[in-house]
């Protein structure tokens, strides 16, 4: 798995014929979760999800997550190339307000720095 430190992690996120990139900074920690430190399954309050298969390895992660009612169904693998580096893809389907969903997203994650406090 990744190192601790800093981690920059680029989103880019298809949906229908949109494609939106976003950037988020991480620190992890020597002792952090792996689920939510890298492939970030941490579930937002409001919505019941449950973690229907999950697979570690020393150089990936892969998961499936079943979501509430409507039901959306997010399957994912994240894979380190070298402990700096990970890249992986995110797939949601289903339906949201009965529309039908089917977002891909691509994750790319690389150590850029050490944390210099818990706060950072």
């Amino acid at each position: 798995m990744g190192i601790p430190g800093l981690w920059l992690v680029t989103y880019q996120t298809r949906q229908a014929s949109r494609v939106t990139a976003a950037t988020a900074y991480r620190c992890v920690y020597d002792d952090a979760d792996p689920w939510t430190s890298f492939a970030q399954l941490e579930i937002p309050r409001g919505i019941s999800c449950k973690r229907t298969s999950s697979g570690r390895t020393s150089t990936s992660l892969a998961w499936r997550l079943d979501c509430g009612a409507p039901t959306l169904v997010t399957t994912g693998k994240i894979v380190f190339d070298n402990a700096q580096h990970y890249s992986g893809d995110v797939e949601i389907t289903g339906s949201f307000l009965e529309y039908p969903v089917r977002d891909s997203i691509h994750v790319d994650g690389r150590r850029i720095a050490a944390c210099t406090s818990p706060s950072d």
